[in-house]
Order: C-alpha cells, then structure tokens, then sequence
C-alpha cells in the first residue's frame, strides 16, 4: 500500500456541537487545517488501490468525487503518569494534552467516511495520512446520538467534549465535561477493556472509566509503544 496511506489512532477535543459547523464557518488556526486538508484529499483519495477502498468507506467510484472534508478537530492525549497520579479532587479533562495533530473528518454525503491527519512538519501544517473508516464511522454515529446522550446524562447539549487517545491502552474515548461531572464515551477500541465491554450504550461517568483505564495500564502486556 502507498507509504502516504497511514492509519492513525488518536484523541482529539472538540465540542459535540462543533461536529455540525460548516466549513465555511472556520477561522484561524481552523481555517488553515482545512485549506490543507483540501489541497491534500484529493492526492490521498487518488493513492488508495482500488481493492482496499472500502477499507477507507469508498465504496463506489463516484465518492471520490463526492468528498470532501468537514469541520476539523484538534487531537489530543493523555500521559500514563499524570492518569496515575489523578487525584479525586482534580479535574480529568484538565490532564489532557494536545497531540499537536488535528483530525479532519472526509465526508460523503452526510456521513463520516474516513479521518485525515495534519500535523505540523517543519514549521508547517501538512496532510500526513488518512485512516481507515471504522473511527470516522463511529464519530459520526457519537455526533449523532449526542442530544440523546446528553438529554440521558442530565448535561447541556453544548457541553464540551474531547475525544481521548490513550496510546498506551491502544483505545479511543470521547471525553465530556458537563457543569457538575465528568463522562467517557468509550469507541469499540476500548471495549476491550476489562469492565468495559457491555458498555457503550451511554456516556459513563469518569470516576468508572477511570480506575479500569489505570488497571488496564498497569498491566505489563498491555502497553505498546504506538509511533
């Protein structure tokens, strides 16, 4: 497969409302994400072969000419040693920490078909990679149940939110912060998790979340170094 089609699992911060902007509404540093990221989507969509394309979600010929990209989102993570050392009295969502790359959803229609990466090479932002199109499914599918989500957990519908990267644990959390509590929306990357794996079906409380992430971190097998 062409070196340029990297896939990428990261965290990123974004407000659920911020998912269902324009691109013509961006300003600043977004604006600039976006004006890579459509220099760089068509070269990538092109370098796809043919038979991995649905791997990507182009599915038909005419989606590539259909897509284009959406309103983008920093991505960010989390150091094992600042979760570790998390106390009861400080805020999750104050630990995160900018990756320094941003995502930037390829959409077809209305759906969310695959995930670009820009990041800052050499005093430029540039586009690095495209991911396959299970994460970009599964964002679109959170922004689109989130007035439920957020109707469920008694919080307002422009909470904010950061989706979560733990390279360590290999898994993927959207994070929400409301005015009283803290919650995790965990991507199937990390129902594996051990007490984990029946949820997903509601945003769950970071004081649940939390202590299994730190087990599941804690363990020597289960820690791989992802580049």
């Amino acid at each position: 497969m062409n070196t340029r089609i990297c896939l990428f699992f990261i965290i990123l911060v974004i407000g659920p409302s911020s998912f269902a902007r324009t691109p013509a509404s961006e300003t600043g540093e977004e604006a600039v994400i976006l004006q890579v990221a459509r220099r760089g989507l068509p070269g990538f969509l092109k370098d796809i072969p043919e038979q991995d394309r649905p791997l990507f979600g182009i599915f038909k010929p005419e989606d590539i000419r259909k897509a284009g990209p959406g309103s983008p989102f920093r991505v960010y993570t989390i150091d094992p040693g600042d979760l570790a050392s998390l106390s009861g009295r400080q805020a999750f969502g104050n630990v995160l920490k900018e990756t320094g790359d941003w995502y930037v959803p390829v959409i077809v229609g209305r759906e969310f078909r695959l995930l670009m990466t820009i990041s800052r090479m050499k005093g430029t932002w540039q586009a690095v990679g495209v991911s396959e199109a299970e994460l970009a499914a599964e964002i679109g599918e959170f922004r689109a149940r989130w007035p439920g989500l957020a109707a469920a957990a008694a919080i307002p519908s422009d909470s904010g939110a950061k989706f979560l990267r733990v390279f360590q644990a290999s898994a993927d959390f959207m994070y929400v912060r409301g005015p009283k509590k803290e919650f995790l929306w965990p991507f199937s990357s990390a129902l594996r998790i051990s007490g984990l794996e029946n949820k997903g079906k509601h945003l769950l409380p970071a004081e649940l979340v939390i202590p299994l992430l730190r087990h599941e971190l804690d363990r020597p097998l289960a820690k791989p170094v992802l580049p």
